[in-house]
């Protein structure tokens, strides 16, 4: 994610000012949630550093169990609000960690990590549904001792968002370049009521 960004409008918030830094530096990781959210509301990772390049605090969370948090509002290319929550492992000093991201309901609008943490991977398959297609898309799911575990890396999140965006368009050989694709067909009927 580039400097043009995120940069936040409010400077009095510790974990705002540190999450602005890491993400124009691009030390960020997707929550496997964040990345749930983001598909749910058909936002892609993309949407969420673009638009205008200044982003409201909301609400700060400086002392959230898992970590210091800041929830965001901005608008996205298409000129909707998006909130986006973006925390920092408690104890660590990066990566800034997209928890979660969605569009309000109204009337609301408008890698280095700290020394001795220890991060493993694992081979996931994550399942994206759109219309009559199914694709199993293989990602890395990075767990570490920090709060906001598993994550995804910005580009296996880019990569979702691609195969989702391609089958919604019906373009099945991109999806399939980058996934096992499944056109899925209905074994029995539901009856009328």
């Amino acid at each position: 994610m580039s400097s043009s960004g995120y940069a936040f409008a409010s400077r009095r918030n510790a974990a705002g000012d540190v999450c602005r830094y890491l993400i124009a530096a691009g030390d960020v990781r997707v929550s496997e949630h964040g990345y749930d959210a983001l598909a749910d509301d058909g936002l892609g990772i993309d949407e969420i550093p673009s638009g205008a390049p200044r982003a409201v605090v909301v609400e700060e969370y400086p002392d959230y169990p898992k970590s210091p948090a800041v929830l965001v509002l901005k608008l996205n290319a298409e000129g909707s609000s998006v909130h986006a929550v973006w925390g920092i492992p408690r104890g660590y000093n990066g990566p800034a960690v997209l928890v979660t991201a969605y569009k309000p309901a109204p009337p609301l609008g408008f890698h280095i990590y700290a020394k001795g943490a220890s991060m493993t991977a694992k081979k996931k398959i994550k399942l994206i549904h759109e219309g009559r297609f199914a694709a199993e898309v293989e990602v890395d799911l990075i767990d570490d001792e920090t709060g906001w575990a598993p994550y995804l890396s910005v580009a296996d999140t880019r990569k979702l968002d691609a195969v989702r965006f391609a089958l919604k368009a019906g373009q099945i050989a991109e999806a399939a370049a980058l996934a096992r694709v499944f056109q899925l067909q209905p074994v029995s009927q539901r009856e009328s009521a």
